[in-house]
């Protein structure tokens, strides 16, 4: 939408990119290596996960935005309201992940610089 494009780009330039941060100061024994979100949370922010959820990881919630966007009538509309409820839960939880990811990195950092 060419008339949203300042809008859009006002937004972009606010938002930053955590993984960068994480990789050059943080690194804890429960990431096994990898820095994705799924590990880094758990080791960073106790008792904060994705395991709860119907949709758990990004790669099964592209699949099911696929299917409701592309095969809609491969469901039923009870299955596709149900599939869009999880979905979007796991969309919260994406978005609560990074802004407790952001509190404790901003604590370590302070605690950090204290010590």
């Amino acid at each position: 939408m060419p008339g949203q494009r300042r809008a859009l780009r006002a937004i972009r330039d606010l938002l930053l990119d955590l993984l960068p941060i994480v990789q050059a100061h943080v690194y804890h024994p429960d990431f096994g290596g990898s820095f994705s979100l799924k590990a880094v949370l758990p080791a960073i922010v106790p008792g904060a996960g994705y395991v709860d959820l119907a949709i758990s990881d990004g790669n099964a919630a592209a699949a099911v935005l696929e299917g409701l966007l592309l095969a809609p009538d491969d469901s039923s509309a009870a299955d596709r309201r149900r599939l869009r409820k999880e979905l979007l839960a796991y969309c919260e939880r994406d978005t609560l992940a990074m802004v407790k990811l952001t509190e404790r990195l901003g604590v370590l950092a302070s605690e950090r610089s204290l010590g």
